[in-house]
């Protein structure tokens, strides 16, 4: 029998999944965000340019160029405002952070756990409740953010990122080095 129970290494597994969630939608998130910002502010600056310009044509008659000018600029100002809306980067950037929060407690619940096992203030019949309810946890987040899917590219940064390489979560680690990390990561 080994030093350690499987339930540990099922906690870690939990652990390391959430913890991919988290960075990945995180990531996410970031991307959202960035979205938004290059789509938006093009969209206010053109919008303040076409006031100027058409405050200026009520007041004076402008060359043709310059009024073919003002309308190029309205039709790219409602291109990029029609993409902000049709990917509404504000409400996905919220969504993924949500979950990504949510993810955050999930991680943090069997990181506790964890500690409460190995240090005994908790039993292996108590480890094994609280794992019932970690995992429903995690399968209720996994559902909800199911609209909300994240790129590979969010996924490899989240396996490339420090914490990541510092608990190897690459490897499928034993439980008593599962143990013996938790020291090691803040």
């Amino acid at each position: 029998m080994s030093d350690s129970p499987k339930l540990l290494s099922v906690l870690h597994k939990i652990r390391t999944n959430a913890y991919l969630g988290k960075r990945s939608h995180f990531n996410a998130a970031n991307r959202q965000h960035k979205y938004n910002a290059i789509t938006g502010v093009p969209v206010m600056v053109l919008n303040i340019v076409l006031g100027s310009v058409f405050f200026v044509m009520l007041s004076q008659d402008l060359p043709s160029t310059a009024k073919w000018i003002g309308a190029l600029i309205a039709v790219l100002a409602a291109i990029l405002s029609g993409v902000q809306t049709f990917f509404n980067y504000q409400k996905r950037f919220e969504g993924h952070r949500k979950i990504g929060n949510k993810y955050l407690q999930v991680e943090s619940r069997c990181e506790q756990l964890n500690a409460n096992y190995v240090d005994g203030v908790i039993h292996l019949e108590e480890l094994s409740k609280e794992l019932v309810q970690i995992t429903a946890e995690y399968q209720n987040i996994s559902t909800e953010c199911e609209h909300l899917q994240v790129s590979d590219a969010d996924y490899r940064k989240a396996l490339k990122s420090k914490r990541a390489k510092e608990v190897n979560i690459n490897n499928n680690l034993k439980p008593e080095k599962i143990v013996s990390l938790q020291s090691k990561v803040a």
